[in-house]
């Protein structure tokens, strides 16, 4: 029976040391990816400086891509941003394709939200019309044009470059057939919004009478 009881202390005793040198790791781990060793990039502290966040749906998702991770514009945007930093020194679509009723007074209604609360927050808003031409993308990319004139907010017009760029309304080389952009397209978007980030800000305010 002792010789039990002394095994038994024994195994408890280790599994108290294994856990104590595991909870140590953990702590020494945390310090390591905290710190310089996680290759992460510290939040910048000058004051000019910017984050970016790019909301959308399944074009700013990317949807068909091989890979999303770099190929969507938001990639290739960051891309282009860190490659000019070398030189220098996922709204959410709430109506269907087919013609639902009232969506145009619910997308420019939540524009006009997110219009809103970002200026509460004192967040840079850039509005984006749709590089597509088929389907919905030609109404919803006006009503997002009508906001952010309405609004005073920046727009990126992604619509109006495209039609340039291909005068064929399939624009296949850059979309695909339902208007969701390819790799190339994803990589026009970057530039241009690139582009666009780069101009300045319009005039703060209420709305033009």
């Amino acid at each position: 029976m002792t010789a039990a009881w002394g095994r038994a202390a024994l195994l408890l005793l280790g599994l108290l040391v294994a856990l104590v040198g595991l909870e140590l790791l953990l702590r020494a781990g945390s310090l390591w990816v905290g710190g310089e060793g996680s290759g992460r990039v510290a939040a910048p502290a000058r004051g000019d400086a910017h984050r970016i966040l790019c909301v959308g749906d399944s074009n700013t998702y990317g949807v068909y891509l091989a890979d999303r991770e770099q190929e969507s514009y938001p990639a290739q945007l960051e891309g282009q941003l860190l490659h000019l930093l070398v030189q220098r020194g996922r709204f959410e679509k709430d109506f269907e394709p087919g013609g639902s009723p009232g969506r145009e007074q619910r997308l420019t209604e939540n524009l006009r939200r997110i219009v809103a609360t970002a200026r509460a927050r004192d967040v840079d808003l850039v509005l984006m019309t749709y590089p597509g031409r088929t389907g919905f993308y030609p109404q919803a990319s006006h009503w997002i044009r009508q906001v952010a004139q309405e609004t005073r907010t920046r727009l990126v017009d992604q619509a109006t470059v495209f039609a340039q760029l291909c005068p064929d309304e399939a624009c296949t080389e850059w979309l695909y057939e339902d208007g969701h952009p390819r790799a190339s397209g994803y990589e026009v978007m970057a530039k241009v919004l690139l582009a666009g980030l780069a101009g300045p800000l319009p005039a703060s305010g209420p709305p033009p009478s």
